[in-house]
């Protein structure tokens, strides 16, 4: 928190925690910590206030638009493939609060496939 508190508005910058975050361990400990175990405060301590808005703001018009167009679907097949996209999207949001996994390349790519997926078949099947 004290690292937001530094850089409160535009943050230390991306991809920054690994370097900056030293200098706030209290512990003595050697061990070298590369993220934060919640990518909601590590995004938050890297793009600051403006950087964190716009990005939740994004990721927000994104589901309230998915889950709109989803409630005025009559398609079960579509329905059932969609709520199975806003699942795992839900469960990788929660999953982000108590370790880094928006930071391997593979769970990134594999979000993206299924919203990308939710998405399309939402708008088009």
């Amino acid at each position: 928190m004290l690292l937001i508190k530094d850089f409160p508005l535009w943050g230390s910058g991306l991809g920054s925690y690994r370097y900056i975050f030293p200098k706030y361990k209290h512990s003595l400990a050697q061990a070298n910590y590369y993220h934060a175990h919640n990518d909601y405060l590590e995004l938050a301590a890297e793009t600051g206030i403006v950087g964190f808005l716009m990005i939740m703001g994004l990721a927000g018009c994104f589901w309230r638009q998915l889950i709109v167009k989803w409630f005025n679907r009559k398609s079960t097949y579509v329905k059932g493939l969609v709520l199975g996209g806003i699942g795992g999207g839900v469960a990788m949001s929660v999953h982000s609060l108590t370790d880094f996994n928006m930071h391997i390349p593979a769970n990134i790519m594999l979000l993206v496939v299924i919203m990308g997926v939710s998405w399309s078949a939402v708008t088009q099947l």
